[in-house]
């Protein structure tokens, strides 16, 4: 089972000087006790970069000749623990947006603002 989702990311890009800190807090989300939905944790406790992490979460990255990287595209299907992840990740975050649209036709969103995050809502009547 599980909730299908199209996910739009809307220039998210971790800094290069903010790297070695997400990669720290994204490595605090893996312990003993916690288990993500749809993320294999690292078989050494910690994932050794970002781009591996961000992989593992289900998103493909680049990264720029300076270091930056950028979050491209959802590779998953279902909804897991996106929102822990970018809660984690939103101090480290420029500004940007996240889209979420649900199988049921649900909108909602997630705002990256000067290392914050909210979430938006899309009211819809449908016919």
């Amino acid at each position: 089972m599980g909730y299908y989702v199209n996910i739009e990311l809307r220039n998210v890009v971790v800094p290069a000087a903010n790297r070695t800190a997400c990669l720290a807090a994204v490595n605090s989300l893996h312990t003993v006790d916690r288990w993500h939905s749809w993320v294999r944790p690292p078989e050494t406790g910690k994932f050794s970069n970002l781009v591996e992490a961000f992989t593992e979460w289900r998103y493909e990255v680049d990264v720029d000749n300076e270091g930056n990287i950028r979050l491209n595209y959802f590779n998953g299907e279902k909804w897991g623990d996106d929102e822990t992840l970018y809660a984690t990740i939103a101090p480290f975050v420029a500004d940007s947006s996240i889209m979420v649209i649900g199988e049921d036709g649900d909108i909602w969103g997630y705002e990256f603002e000067n290392g914050s995050m909210f979430e938006t809502r899309c009211v819809m009547q449908r016919a």
